[in-house]
């Protein structure tokens, strides 16, 4: 078995071999410029990565107010449409063959309209 001479007994070492380092100028800029380069990448990436979800955000936001958009237009379709079955159940449908057509409502002409007076104009404002 292979020891160094400065060992306490057979096999187990005291010491193990001195190694010394050392750093010149050259070599701590080369290690602060490898750093903050380092750090450098570390900041472009996050804000890169904030950016992109900036982005999503963005066009996700966009989306849920065209799809907020579609519903209300929706929901007056449907509204429009119900009342115009309703008006289908009170009134049937006239029959293309028949010279008469049916008076199940009487319906009356309009003589006025009435507007709900403002005290300053609209455009005034």
């Amino acid at each position: 078995m292979l020891v160094p001479k400065n060992s306490t007994r057979d096999g187990e070492r005291k010491h193990t071999l001195q190694r010394s380092m050392r750093l010149g100028k050259v070599s701590v800029r080369f290690v602060m410029t490898g750093l903050l380069g380092a750090l450098a990448l570390l900041y472009l990436a996050q804000s890169t990565q904030s950016a992109a979800r900036s982005y999503e955000l963005r066009a996700l936001d966009e989306e849920r107010r065209e799809l907020e958009v579609e519903l209300e237009q929706l929901e007056i379709d449907s509204i429009r449409l119900r009342s115009l079955q309703e008006i289908e159940k009170v009134v049937p449908t006239p029959d293309p063959s028949a010279t008469t057509t049916p008076t199940a409502v009487s319906w009356e002409p309009v003589r006025e309209l009435a507007y709900p007076a403002t005290a300053e104009p609209v455009a005034g404002r």
